[in-house]
């Protein structure tokens, strides 16, 4: 049932006098039922209250960890304590010692007050004191936690259903009932243990196979042997028999909650104290939250809240990062999608995923792991948090087009708005690319647009104008890569030769740059004795990033290579073979990558393991040497 189908049942309840009965509000842990009740149902029935004849008090009482009926009345007690203190006082004058006495015991703290209250009440029971004065009848009490209480359930029941016949209380139970049915069970299951145990029990005679034949004294008792016993004397149906008939008696009507997650969590965000643009970002991401839950079936509301003080942390931490304005509001997205998934995966115990798509994604994700720490730890990680996201921004930010960038725009628009329009959206386009704004990959497409408007009549000096600007932004690149000139997508003609000469045209000038000047060479790298380290940078470009498909090792000779790793210490061999992974994951094959695999192939042969004295540094190298012939055969080179 929804909130609103809820409401109005309980409202209904609440005005029924054809007979006594207490009603149930039964849902999940952590799906909201105890936020539905304290921010919405019980705001509802003081509303319908306050314009009655009588109205009535709402007494929220959590019976969590209470073991006794008297703990729980303790509970009654604290609930009304404002209307009992003016009881006190009313009740001998307000000078006599027992409202004095009393009155002190409403103003202490709980444990205090139930002390003193012990110390000079001589025994009586505070709560059949206040139940005296106060008429029940005028509180509408709600019971939450009903599964947690450890108070037996036929004196727990008894008790409220004393409430409820005898003294003429509207009464709201709030429970995960099958949790209720568990816990019974289990207390039941120890007692029955207890008493299967009892030496005074004359057992069937059994078979020489039988699990509890007779044995010699002092012999322990097996679990499997406890457990027949337990059956021959109890059956597992009496525990649910026995509460069947208990609930019948009390509860009239059970509701089964059914939570709206978005207008919940849409209301824990605007309750919260988080800063307003977080606020913000949390609101828009809303239908994120809901699909997140749902693909990983943990629909727990405590779950979010838990999340949310995570998230505010972090969001502050965030402001001490130096970050362009234009990635700020995409970082703070990135911040709470991989928090939020992280939180949902800690809390709902969720195992990480054995293969398939699942697997990747999750892998994927290590990119974050400064995220995963804080929140399943609390251990925050600052400088490995703001090189995480400046990676983030560096790598994904800065290499994908917005929505409302002048590309997409043209790209997508084009054909429905002005001339004027367009040629706006296309000065914006060169003035990004003077700012470098735009990776390679993109290159492509801005020529094939600025085709595609020529066309109709638009000006050629707008793609003489971009291709001088890209030409000009490659010079300064350290490790350019070819554009791709295989566009299949454009018709056969004129206009398709056209974009294939001006991608041709940039991509010599690509080659060129490349031959001619790096700030470092490979073979000046593998000179310098950090020479992992400068070539982990050297990979780590942006374009590098975008397109892996180059050669590295083929640009120094295998001997300068040999020389470099049989030299490093056993902590580079080992960084070296992370990077190796990288360069050739084991699932891409990359057509310019097979130019390093004759180096490979020498590097390999050129390594000999035998000649290295040091136990650790040689099975470094033996394991190096493994992972570069996997290489050779994942590419079925001989």
């Amino acid at each position: 049932m929804t909130d609103n189908q809820i409401t109005e049942e309980t409202l209904r309840y609440l005005s029924d006098t054809s007979y006594n009965y207490a009603i149930l509000i039964d849902g999940e842990w952590g799906c909201g039922k105890t936020f539905f009740i304290q921010k919405i149902l019980k705001r509802q029935i003081e509303e319908k209250e306050k314009n009655s004849e009588q109205p009535r008090k709402v007494k929220y009482i959590s019976l969590y960890g209470c073991k006794t009926v008297q703990d729980i009345q303790e509970n009654i007690i604290w609930g009304f304590e404002e209307e009992a203190r003016e009881k006190l006082k009313n009740i001998k004058g307000d000078n006599s010692y027992g409202a004095k006495v009393g009155g002190n015991i409403l103003l202490s703290s709980r444990k205090i007050g139930s002390a003193i209250w012990k110390k000079f009440s001589n025994g009586i029971n505070a709560y059949d004191i206040a139940s005296d004065w106060l008429p029940m009848k005028s509180y509408i009490f709600v019971f939450d936690d009903i599964e947690r209480c450890d108070c037996p359930l036929n004196e727990l029941f008894g008790f409220i259903n004393g409430l409820v016949e005898h003294e003429g209380a509207k009464v709201i139970l709030v429970a995960y009932e099958k949790e209720i049915f568990v816990h019974g069970a289990t207390v039941q299951k120890e007692l029955q243990y207890l008493l299967t145990l009892n030496d005074k029990i004359k057992w069937p005679t059994k078979n020489e196979n039988s699990l509890y034949k007779e044995k010699k004294t002092g012999d322990g008792v097996s679990l499997e042997e406890l457990e027949e016993k337990r059956k021959i004397l109890f059956s597992d149906g009496e525990v649910d028999t026995e509460y069947r008939k208990i609930r019948e008696k009390l509860i009239g009507v059970t509701l089964h909650y059914q939570p709206d997650i978005k207008n919940i969590v849409k209301t824990i965000i605007e309750n919260s104290d988080a800063e307003n643009t977080l606020k913000e970002g949390l609101l828009e991401n809303i239908d994120s939250f809901y699909l997140v839950m749902d693909m990983y079936g943990h629909h727990n509301l405590r779950t979010f809240q838990f999340f949310l003080s995570k998230i505010c942390y972090l969001y502050a931490k965030l402001h001490c990062i130096s970050v362009e304005e234009e990635y700020k509001k995409e970082l703070l997205y990135f911040l709470i999608g991989d928090g939020f998934r992280w939180a949902v995966q800690f809390k709902g115990n969720i195992p990480v995923p054995t293969d398939g798509w699942e697997r990747a994604v999750y892998e994927a994700r290590k990119k974050s792991e400064s995220i995963k720490l804080y929140v399943e730890t609390g251990e925050f990680n600052e400088n490995k948090f703001e090189e995480e996201l400046m990676k983030y921004v560096e790598i994904e930010l800065k290499n994908k087009l917005s929505d409302n960038d002048p590309v997409n725009l043209l790209h997508h628009q084009y054909y429905y708005h002005t001339q004027k329009w367009c040629e706006e959206r296309l000065e914006e386009v060169k003035q990004r690319l003077q700012c470098g704004k735009y990776p390679l990959f993109v290159y492509t497409e801005i020529i094939v647009l600025i085709a595609n408007l020529i066309e109709i009549g638009f000006s050629d000096s707008y793609m003489t104008d971009v291709k001088n600007l890209m030409v000009e932004n490659i010079m300064g690149m350290n490790t350019p890569v070819k554009l791709d000139n295989d566009v299949f997508f454009i018709e056969e003609g004129e206009r398709k030769q056209k974009v294939i000469n001006i991608i041709d045209e940039i991509n010599s000038v690509i080659i060129a740059q490349d031959k001619q000047i790096k700030q470092k060479t490979i073979e000046e790298i593998l000179s310098s004795e950090r020479w992992v380290e400068q070539l982990n940078e050297y990979t780590e470009s942006d374009n590098y990033k975008l397109f892996m498909d180059i050669s590295i090792f083929a640009k120094a000779d295998s001997n300068r290579w040999i020389k470099a790793i049989t030299e490093a210490s056993v902590e580079d061999i080992d960084l070296f073979r992370h990077w190796l992974s990288r360069h050739f994951p084991s699932n891409v094959i990359r057509e310019n990558a097979k130019i390093d695999l004759p180096v490979i192939k020498e590097i390999i042969e050129g390594i000999i393991t035998e000649d290295e004295n040091d136990l650790i540094k040689r099975a470094n190298l033996s394991w190096l040497k493994q992972q570069m012939m996997s290489i050779l055969k994942l590419y079925k080179v001989a």
